[in-house]
């Protein structure tokens, strides 16, 4: 009886660590297309500079809210930091499609497309990262994997966006695209 009970006290554990370091994996994999975006920043805001030296106080906007997004640690405060930074980015490209030096400038259209494309990535790993981190919580939570994260301390994963992209996520069996 004991070594059944040993038995699966190990099977639960190896389940319980192994959805965690898959949680891990995505989420160092969500972490570098955010990075990636945050490089686009700069040749967008050159290009802005460039051809629309008026619009500073949009391009400041970004800027801080790109300082904001990297300087942020759990991932509830980075999806939040991450949310403004695509609001600002997309506020930045509306203003600039009807400036006709810039919003009819391949350059421009060529990284508007590479927003657009990161934005979708990051979407999509965000609900990949949220649903890894909800199945490890869960199973953390249930009977035996409560008893055995009592004891061997483990912790719960926070939710990419915080409390409410794990709700919304639940609601709609989607994550909520971050936008640009």
């Amino acid at each position: 009886m004991a070594v059944l009970l040993l038995i699966g006290v190990v099977v639960v554990r190896g389940r319980i660590l192994s959805l965690q370091s898959a949680a891990a994996g995505i989420w160092s994999g969500l972490d570098a297309l955010l990075q990636r975006r945050h490089d686009l920043i700069r040749p967008l805001v050159e290009i802005v500079q460039r051809h629309a030296p008026r619009e500073g106080r949009l391009v400041d906007k970004v800027l801080a809210a790109r300082k904001r997004a990297t300087a942020a640690h759990a991932p509830p405060a980075i999806g939040r930091a991450e949310g403004v930074l695509g609001v600002e980015v997309q506020a930045l490209f509306e203003r600039a499609e009807t400036l006709p030096d810039l919003g009819s400038r391949a350059e421009f259209r060529r990284i508007k497309a590479q927003f657009e494309d990161m934005g979708r990535r990051i979407a999509a790993a965000q609900g990949t990262y949220n649903a890894a981190a909800r199945s490890y919580n869960t199973a953390r939570l249930g009977l035996p994997g409560a008893l055995l994260s009592l004891l061997i301390r483990l912790e719960p994963l926070e939710y990419y966006g915080g409390a409410d992209a794990a709700t919304t996520e639940r609601a709609s069996g989607a994550a909520e695209p971050m936008g640009l």
